[in-house]
């Protein structure tokens, strides 16, 4: 072979690998971040077995859900985010209310699936309840998604929209799932107001960039570099932010809110050591409860007295002005 064909072969190679990282980067951004772009749904696996115990727990608590929200008038808000977009929420107030509470659902999840289940319990505890769909989702606008980078700000818009409505002094707190507790957690990272007295992250990552890398290492079995990099640039591009701009970490340093940190103890999609790290990171009082068993948002369906227990807690403790933030 002479040197020519050497060096034609090289550079063949060449585009065929840099097409390669091109295509397998731009699948990564679109499902990762563009909000309208469609999975195919995975099929059922067709078993003769009966379900597992866990699974009937599962099955159960969804239903219960849908019947709560069922029977529940929701008044339906918005507001408009700080880059011109219409986010929508769902509001149910509670006679004789002790305290609000800001829901705030997963990566392409729902209010519905997500965080309805705590609707119940939140009730008893006289709860005034706004479940919010995260831009990109349900009935709110947004082109792409920002894994919390993005959110933080429409976390915080929907803080000062409960402070004009609720009565002054109401206690408010944000409880968030998997994007949403990285939404929350990154939202503490701007001086909130007084009246936030805790805030509840469950399942949540540190931020894009670690929760991209554990995906490709996880789940397509590729290295973080150069994957990471070509569809970071991606997503300055198209979307307008980096997936290092910022991470729940760098919140920890300076959140002044305390905090329940809750994991299940068997999440394969955002592992327990990402909750390990923002707990050992954040300097505002603090508490963590793990969930033997609990998968990636399970930990409230498998959590039962144990979850509801250490909530009502939280927010016994916290909802004294005295209570929360020094």
């Amino acid at each position: 072979m002479t040197v020519g064909n050497i060096v034609l072969a090289a550079a063949v190679v060449a585009v065929i690998l840099c097409l390669l990282l091109y295509f397998v980067c731009s699948y990564l951004f679109r499902v990762g971040m563009e909000a309208r772009f469609q999975r195919k749904a995975p099929r059922k696996k067709k078993t003769a077995h009966p379900p597992t115990l866990r699974q009937r727990q599962l099955q159960q608590a969804a239903q219960a859900a849908e019947t709560w929200r069922a029977a529940q008038s929701f008044e339906c808000v918005s507001i408009q985010s700080r880059d011109n977009l219409r986010l929508v929420g769902y509001y149910l107030p509670c006679a004789g209310a002790e305290r609000t509470v800001l829901l705030v659902h997963g990566w392409r999840g729902s209010w519905e699936g997500d965080m309805s289940p705590f609707g119940p319990f939140l009730q008893e505890q006289r709860c005034n309840l706004l479940f919010v769909d995260q831009r990109g989702h349900g009935a709110s606008e947004g082109k792409y998604l920002g894994f919390g980078v993005l959110e933080r700000y429409d976390c915080l818009a929907w803080v000062s929209y409960l402070q004009r409505r609720e009565p002054a002094g109401m206690p408010i707190y944000l409880l968030g799932c998997s994007q949403g507790a990285a939404t929350v957690l990154m939202a503490s990272g701007f001086a909130l107001p007084k009246q936030v007295r805790g805030i509840i992250a469950d399942c949540g990552f540190l931020s894009p960039e670690e929760q991209i890398a554990t995906t490709l290492r996880d789940w397509w079995h590729l290295p973080r570099q150069p994957f990471l990099f070509v569809a970071d640039q991606m997503c300055r591009r198209r979307a307008g932010y980096s997936y290092r701009a910022y991470s729940t970490l760098k919140a920890m340093e300076t959140n002044r809110t305390p905090v329940l940190f809750v994991h299940g103890t068997e999440d394969r999609f955002v592992p327990v050591s990402n909750t390990l790290r923002n707990y050992q990171a954040c300097r505002a009082e603090k508490e963590l409860l793990l969930v033997e068993g609990a998968r990636h948002i399970q930990s409230y369906l498998l959590g039962g007295d144990q979850y509801r227990e250490k909530l009502a807690r939280f927010f016994e403790k916290y909802d004294c002005e005295e209570g929360g933030k020094q």
